[in-house]
C-alpha cells in the first residue's frame, strides 16, 4: 500500500529533492506558472526508469538510507513517481512506507541560487553537473502542528541531464544534522 505521508527524515529529503530544480525566471510575473524542470528531467524518460540515492546522516551517526525513486506514469500535466526509502539505524534496517508524488508540468517559480559547474563521481561514472544552493523553510515532520516554527535547511545540489530525475548529488544542512547522498544507481527506459 503506498502511504501519502512520511518520517521526518523522509520529510527531510523530499523537501529538498523537490526544492532542487525550482528556479526563479527572471521577466516572470508573481502567480504567472512555469515549466516544471523536475518534471522535464524526468518526462524525457519512460515509466519503470529509477534512480537510487543512498547515503548517511551525520558522520559515525550509524543512520544511512537508500532512496529508489522509480518513474510510475508521464502526462502532458504531470508525472507520477514512487518512492522507497530503507533506513539504517545501529544495523536494523527498516523500509519506509512507498510514497507516491505527481510532479506537475507547471509550476510556481521558487528562488534558489545557481553556483557553477563541476563534475561528480558516482555509481562507478564521473557526471557533469549544474550546482545550485537550495534555502527551505519545513517544520521537519509530515504532521507538524500548524503552529510549529519553521526549520530552516540549506542544501547543495549537483544536477545532471544524464539521470532520470536529474539528482546525483546532495548536501543538506538542517538542525537535525547534515545528511549526504550520492547516486547509487540508475535505469533509463
Amino acid at each position: 500500500m503506498v502511504q501519502k505521508r512520511s518520517s521526518s527524515f523522509g520529510v527531510i529529503c523530499a523537501v529538498v529533492i523537490l526544492a532542487f530544480p525550482l528556479a526563479t525566471v527572471p521577466g516572470v510575473a508573481r502567480g504567472e506558472e512555469v515549466d516544471n524542470p523536475q518534471y522535464q528531467a524526468w518526462a524525457k524518460y519512460k515509466p519503470g526508469s529509477t534512480r537510487t540515492l543512498a547515503g548517511e546522516l551525520g558522520k559515525g551517526s550509524g543512520l544511512s538510507m537508500e532512496m529508489t525513486s522509480t518513474l510510475k506514469d508521464v502526462t502532458p500535466e504531470h508525472a507520477t513517481l514512487s518512492t522507497k526509502t530503507t533506513v539504517n539505524m545501529m544495523g536494523q534496517s527498516r523500509q519506509r512506507p512507498e510514497v507516491e508524488q505527481p510532479v506537475a508540468a507547471r509550476m510556481q517559480p521558487r528562488d534558489i541560487s545557481a553556483a557553477g559547474e563541476e563534475d561528480v563521481e558516482a555509481a562507478g561514472k564521473t557526471y557533469k553537473c549544474r550546482v545550485f544552493d537550495v534555502r527551505s523553510e519545513s517544520s521537519g515532520r509530515a504532521n507538524a502542528a500548524p503552529t510549529s516554527q519553521p526549520a530552516p535547511s540549506t542544501a547543495r545540489i549537483w544536477v545532471s541531464s544524464d539521470v532520470p530525475g536529474g539528482l546525483v548529488k546532495m548536501i543538506v544542512h538542517t538542525p537535525g544534522g547534515d545528511m549526504t547522498l550520492l547516486l547509487k544507481s540508475f535505469e533509463a527506459k
